[in-house]
Protein backbone atom coordinates (compact mmCIF):
# COMPACT_ATOMS: atom_id res chain seq x y z
CA UNK A 1 0.00 0.00 0.00
CA UNK A 2 2.92 2.43 0.93
CA UNK A 3 4.39 2.10 -2.97
CA UNK A 4 1.28 2.28 -4.44
CA UNK A 5 1.08 5.44 -2.30
CA UNK A 6 4.55 6.79 -3.31
CA UNK A 7 3.79 5.93 -6.74
CA UNK A 8 0.72 7.70 -7.29
CA UNK A 9 2.48 10.81 -5.58
CA UNK A 10 5.40 10.41 -8.37
CA UNK A 11 2.96 10.32 -10.49
CA UNK A 12 0.65 13.36 -9.06
CA UNK A 13 3.98 15.40 -9.12
CA UNK A 14 4.86 15.61 -12.84
CA UNK A 15 3.39 18.61 -14.34
CA UNK A 16 -0.21 18.48 -16.43
CA UNK A 17 0.83 16.56 -20.03
CA UNK A 18 4.23 15.74 -19.35
CA UNK A 19 3.67 12.19 -20.27
CA UNK A 20 4.54 11.46 -23.85
CA UNK A 21 6.47 8.35 -25.61
CA UNK A 22 9.52 6.80 -24.88
CA UNK A 23 11.99 7.27 -27.26
CA UNK A 24 15.65 5.59 -27.37
CA UNK A 25 18.32 7.53 -29.18
CA UNK A 26 22.12 6.80 -29.77
CA UNK A 27 25.23 9.67 -29.60
CA UNK A 28 27.91 9.64 -32.02
CA UNK A 29 30.98 8.06 -31.10
CA UNK A 30 35.44 8.91 -31.61
CA UNK A 31 35.56 5.74 -33.25
CA UNK A 32 35.46 2.90 -30.00
CA UNK A 33 32.57 1.00 -29.23
CA UNK A 34 32.37 2.61 -25.81
CA UNK A 35 31.98 5.91 -26.92
CA UNK A 36 28.79 5.26 -27.82
CA UNK A 37 25.93 5.55 -25.67
CA UNK A 38 22.00 4.40 -26.06
CA UNK A 39 19.50 7.16 -24.62
CA UNK A 40 16.39 6.76 -23.35
CA UNK A 41 13.70 9.97 -22.48
CA UNK A 42 10.39 11.14 -22.74
CA UNK A 43 9.13 12.76 -26.23
CA UNK A 44 7.45 15.42 -23.88
CA UNK A 45 10.76 16.25 -22.09
CA UNK A 46 13.64 15.80 -23.73
CA UNK A 47 15.94 17.73 -21.54
CA UNK A 48 15.63 14.51 -18.82
CA UNK A 49 17.26 12.01 -19.24
CA UNK A 50 15.44 8.18 -17.91
CA UNK A 51 18.40 6.33 -18.67
CA UNK A 52 22.19 6.31 -20.10
CA UNK A 53 24.39 3.27 -20.78
CA UNK A 54 27.40 2.76 -22.63
CA UNK A 55 27.29 0.66 -25.90
CA UNK A 56 29.27 -2.49 -25.61
CA UNK A 57 30.52 -5.04 -27.56
CA UNK A 58 30.82 -5.80 -31.50
CA UNK A 59 29.61 -1.90 -32.52
CA UNK A 60 32.47 0.38 -33.99
CA UNK A 61 32.77 3.64 -35.77
CA UNK A 62 31.38 7.02 -35.32
CA UNK A 63 27.83 7.58 -36.44
CA UNK A 64 24.94 5.12 -36.18
CA UNK A 65 21.23 5.33 -36.83
CA UNK A 66 18.49 3.77 -34.56
CA UNK A 67 15.27 1.68 -36.09
CA UNK A 68 12.84 -0.83 -33.30
CA UNK A 69 11.35 -3.70 -35.47
CA UNK A 70 7.17 -3.10 -35.13
CA UNK A 71 6.75 -6.89 -35.05
CA UNK A 72 9.00 -8.11 -32.15
CA UNK A 73 10.54 -5.05 -30.79
CA UNK A 74 14.25 -5.78 -31.26
CA UNK A 75 16.26 -2.72 -31.32
CA UNK A 76 18.96 -2.29 -34.55
CA UNK A 77 21.50 -0.14 -34.93
CA UNK A 78 23.02 1.06 -38.46
CA UNK A 79 26.88 2.00 -37.44
CA UNK A 80 29.36 3.94 -40.22
CA UNK A 81 32.58 4.97 -39.73
CA UNK A 82 33.25 8.53 -40.76
CA UNK A 83 36.10 9.60 -42.89
CA UNK A 84 37.15 12.93 -42.16
CA UNK A 85 38.95 13.26 -45.59
CA UNK A 86 38.61 12.01 -49.40
CA UNK A 87 38.20 8.34 -49.04
CA UNK A 88 35.85 5.99 -49.99
CA UNK A 89 32.70 4.89 -49.36
CA UNK A 90 32.60 2.47 -46.20
CA UNK A 91 29.42 0.17 -45.67
CA UNK A 92 27.06 0.61 -43.00
CA UNK A 93 26.94 -2.70 -40.60
CA UNK A 94 23.78 -3.85 -39.04
CA UNK A 95 23.78 -4.39 -35.36
CA UNK A 96 21.31 -5.76 -33.00
CA UNK A 97 21.07 -4.26 -29.12
CA UNK A 98 20.00 -4.65 -25.68
CA UNK A 99 17.80 -1.79 -24.73
CA UNK A 100 18.55 -2.39 -21.47
CA UNK A 101 22.45 -3.69 -21.09
CA UNK A 102 23.56 -1.58 -24.20
CA UNK A 103 25.24 -4.65 -25.39
CA UNK A 104 25.74 -5.20 -29.13
CA UNK A 105 26.03 -7.76 -31.40
CA UNK A 106 26.35 -7.93 -35.49
CA UNK A 107 23.14 -8.81 -37.64
CA UNK A 108 24.54 -11.54 -40.41
CA UNK A 109 21.77 -9.76 -43.38
CA UNK A 110 24.02 -10.87 -46.50
CA UNK A 111 23.76 -9.10 -49.85
CA UNK A 112 22.76 -6.02 -47.84
CA UNK A 113 24.04 -3.10 -50.12
CA UNK A 114 25.03 -0.74 -47.07
CA UNK A 115 27.87 1.62 -49.04
CA UNK A 116 27.00 5.03 -48.51
CA UNK A 117 28.72 8.66 -47.37
CA UNK A 118 26.74 8.67 -44.08
CA UNK A 119 24.67 6.46 -41.64
CA UNK A 120 20.96 7.54 -43.37
CA UNK A 121 17.88 6.56 -41.36
CA UNK A 122 16.17 3.57 -42.35
CA UNK A 123 12.77 2.11 -41.50
CA UNK A 124 11.07 -1.49 -41.22
CA UNK A 125 7.89 -1.71 -42.38
CA UNK A 126 5.06 -3.03 -39.91
CA UNK A 127 3.51 -5.71 -42.44
CA UNK A 128 5.91 -6.69 -44.91
CA UNK A 129 8.68 -7.19 -42.80
CA UNK A 130 11.37 -5.02 -45.12
CA UNK A 131 14.02 -2.73 -44.43
CA UNK A 132 13.25 0.48 -46.97
CA UNK A 133 16.64 2.68 -47.30
CA UNK A 134 17.60 4.49 -49.82
CA UNK A 135 21.44 5.11 -51.20
CA UNK A 136 23.72 7.74 -54.08
CA UNK A 137 21.47 8.87 -56.80
CA UNK A 138 18.40 8.06 -55.41
CA UNK A 139 18.68 4.85 -55.59
CA UNK A 140 15.70 2.88 -53.66
CA UNK A 141 16.08 -0.59 -51.64
CA UNK A 142 14.42 -2.94 -49.74
CA UNK A 143 15.70 -5.98 -47.69
CA UNK A 144 13.45 -8.40 -46.50
CA UNK A 145 14.28 -9.43 -43.15
CA UNK A 146 12.36 -12.98 -43.22
CA UNK A 147 14.10 -14.04 -46.66
CA UNK A 148 17.46 -11.98 -46.05
CA UNK A 149 16.37 -11.30 -50.05
CA UNK A 150 17.51 -7.34 -51.77
CA UNK A 151 15.02 -5.58 -54.10
CA UNK A 152 15.98 -2.60 -55.98
CA UNK A 153 12.97 -0.91 -56.63
CA UNK A 154 12.26 2.34 -59.12
CA UNK A 155 14.77 5.04 -58.02
CA UNK A 156 13.21 8.30 -56.14
CA UNK A 157 11.10 10.28 -58.62
CA UNK A 158 12.72 13.67 -57.23
CA UNK A 159 15.55 15.73 -57.69
CA UNK A 160 17.05 16.47 -54.33
CA UNK A 161 18.04 13.75 -51.88
CA UNK A 162 15.71 11.66 -49.19
CA UNK A 163 17.65 11.13 -45.84
CA UNK A 164 15.53 10.07 -42.97
CA UNK A 165 12.52 7.83 -43.80
CA UNK A 166 9.82 5.99 -41.71
CA UNK A 167 6.39 4.38 -41.79
CA UNK A 168 3.02 5.16 -40.47
CA UNK A 169 1.04 2.14 -38.64
CA UNK A 170 -1.62 2.01 -40.65
CA UNK A 171 -5.06 0.77 -39.66
CA UNK A 172 -6.24 -2.15 -37.56
CA UNK A 173 -5.71 -4.30 -40.44
CA UNK A 174 -2.39 -3.22 -41.03
CA UNK A 175 -3.18 -1.31 -44.66
CA UNK A 176 -3.29 2.12 -45.12
CA UNK A 177 0.60 2.00 -44.38
CA UNK A 178 2.55 5.37 -45.85
CA UNK A 179 6.00 5.81 -46.33
CA UNK A 180 7.64 9.29 -45.30
CA UNK A 181 11.01 10.65 -45.64
CA UNK A 182 12.73 13.95 -44.92
CA UNK A 183 15.23 15.73 -47.88
CA UNK A 184 16.46 18.17 -49.03
CA UNK A 185 16.10 19.51 -52.83
CA UNK A 186 19.47 20.19 -55.36
CA UNK A 187 20.56 23.65 -54.41
CA UNK A 188 22.33 23.67 -51.58
CA UNK A 189 21.19 25.81 -48.49
CA UNK A 190 17.14 24.65 -49.48
CA UNK A 191 14.68 24.11 -46.93
CA UNK A 192 14.48 20.74 -45.77
CA UNK A 193 10.80 19.03 -46.85
CA UNK A 194 8.70 16.27 -45.55
CA UNK A 195 7.84 13.71 -48.87
CA UNK A 196 5.65 10.72 -48.77
CA UNK A 197 7.03 8.02 -50.94
CA UNK A 198 4.27 6.19 -53.20
CA UNK A 199 0.52 7.35 -52.98
CA UNK A 200 -1.82 8.21 -50.18
CA UNK A 201 -2.74 5.06 -48.07
CA UNK A 202 0.15 2.96 -49.58
CA UNK A 203 -1.20 2.89 -53.12
CA UNK A 204 1.59 2.44 -55.15
CA UNK A 205 3.65 1.74 -52.48
CA UNK A 206 7.07 3.25 -52.24
CA UNK A 207 8.37 0.59 -54.41
CA UNK A 208 7.52 2.90 -57.43
CA UNK A 209 9.48 5.45 -56.50
CA UNK A 210 6.59 7.93 -56.74
CA UNK A 211 7.53 11.25 -54.40
CA UNK A 212 5.15 13.77 -53.49
CA UNK A 213 6.73 16.75 -51.22
CA UNK A 214 4.11 17.69 -48.54
CA UNK A 215 5.71 20.86 -47.99
CA UNK A 216 8.89 22.35 -45.95
CA UNK A 217 9.59 21.82 -42.55
CA UNK A 218 11.01 24.49 -40.28
CA UNK A 219 13.76 23.12 -38.10
CA UNK A 220 17.61 24.15 -36.60
CA UNK A 221 20.51 21.93 -38.28
CA UNK A 222 20.63 19.00 -40.06
CA UNK A 223 18.06 16.05 -39.39
CA UNK A 224 19.86 12.76 -37.34
CA UNK A 225 17.06 10.49 -37.23
CA UNK A 226 12.65 10.28 -37.79
CA UNK A 227 10.33 7.71 -36.84
CA UNK A 228 6.50 7.97 -36.06
CA UNK A 229 5.58 5.82 -33.04
CA UNK A 230 2.74 3.41 -32.94
CA UNK A 231 0.25 5.87 -32.42
CA UNK A 232 0.73 7.94 -35.43
CA UNK A 233 2.98 10.59 -34.09
CA UNK A 234 6.13 11.48 -35.71
CA UNK A 235 9.33 12.52 -34.41
CA UNK A 236 12.98 13.70 -35.52
CA UNK A 237 16.24 14.84 -34.12
CA UNK A 238 18.43 17.51 -35.60
CA UNK A 239 22.24 18.27 -34.72
CA UNK A 240 23.68 21.94 -34.50
CA UNK A 241 27.39 23.00 -34.02
CA UNK A 242 27.13 26.25 -31.80
CA UNK A 243 30.35 28.45 -31.59
CA UNK A 244 31.39 28.68 -28.41
CA UNK A 245 28.58 26.10 -26.96
CA UNK A 246 29.55 23.19 -28.66
CA UNK A 247 26.78 20.17 -30.08
CA UNK A 248 23.01 21.03 -29.75
CA UNK A 249 20.37 18.09 -30.69
CA UNK A 250 17.20 19.24 -30.69
CA UNK A 251 13.88 16.81 -30.99
CA UNK A 252 11.14 18.02 -33.07
CA UNK A 253 7.28 16.70 -34.18
CA UNK A 254 5.96 16.96 -37.41
CA UNK A 255 2.28 16.99 -39.31
CA UNK A 256 2.32 13.98 -41.62
CA UNK A 257 -0.51 16.32 -43.40
CA UNK A 258 1.51 19.19 -43.37
CA UNK A 259 5.50 18.83 -42.61
CA UNK A 260 4.52 21.88 -39.77
CA UNK A 261 6.77 21.47 -36.99
CA UNK A 262 6.66 21.65 -33.17
CA UNK A 263 10.19 21.54 -31.12
CA UNK A 264 9.96 19.87 -28.00
CA UNK A 265 13.23 21.06 -26.51
CA UNK A 266 17.07 20.25 -26.70
CA UNK A 267 17.83 16.55 -26.21
CA UNK A 268 20.46 16.16 -22.36
CA UNK A 269 22.91 14.78 -24.37
CA UNK A 270 25.55 13.77 -22.00
CA UNK A 271 29.09 15.71 -22.87
CA UNK A 272 30.62 16.89 -26.14
CA UNK A 273 28.51 15.03 -28.35
CA UNK A 274 25.55 14.75 -30.61
CA UNK A 275 22.33 12.12 -31.28
CA UNK A 276 22.44 10.37 -34.33
CA UNK A 277 19.66 8.38 -34.67
CA UNK A 278 16.56 7.71 -32.95
CA UNK A 279 13.68 5.29 -32.41
CA UNK A 280 10.06 5.60 -30.71
CA UNK A 281 9.63 2.76 -28.52
CA UNK A 282 6.79 0.56 -30.18
CA UNK A 283 3.34 0.06 -27.51
CA UNK A 284 1.96 -3.44 -27.60
CA UNK A 285 0.61 -7.19 -25.41
CA UNK A 286 1.54 -6.04 -21.62
CA UNK A 287 2.89 -2.56 -22.63
CA UNK A 288 1.01 0.05 -20.82
CA UNK A 289 1.45 3.75 -21.35
CA UNK A 290 0.41 6.04 -18.21
CA UNK A 291 -2.12 8.72 -19.39
CA UNK A 292 -0.79 12.40 -19.53
CA UNK A 293 -2.76 14.29 -15.87
CA UNK A 294 -5.00 16.79 -16.25
CA UNK A 295 -5.50 19.05 -13.00
CA UNK A 296 -8.46 16.92 -11.92
CA UNK A 297 -6.49 14.11 -11.29
CA UNK A 298 -5.99 10.61 -12.55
Amino acid sequence: MKKARLLLLLVLALPPGARGETIYAVTGSSGYPSDFALLRFDSASPGVMQRIVPITGDLWGTEASLELDPTDGTLYAFAFWQCQVLCPYEPVRPFILDPETGASSSADWPGLPFTEGWASDKDIHPLTHELRFFGPGNQNYRYSLDTLDLHVDAPLDYPGSGYAIAHSPGGLDGMGIETFALGYPTEPGDDLYLLRIGGPGGKPSANSGEVTVIGPVDARGGVRGFDISSSGAAYFSTHEYAYGSGDVSRLYSVDLQSGATQELGEIAVPGWTSITGIAVAPLGPGVVEIPALSRTGL
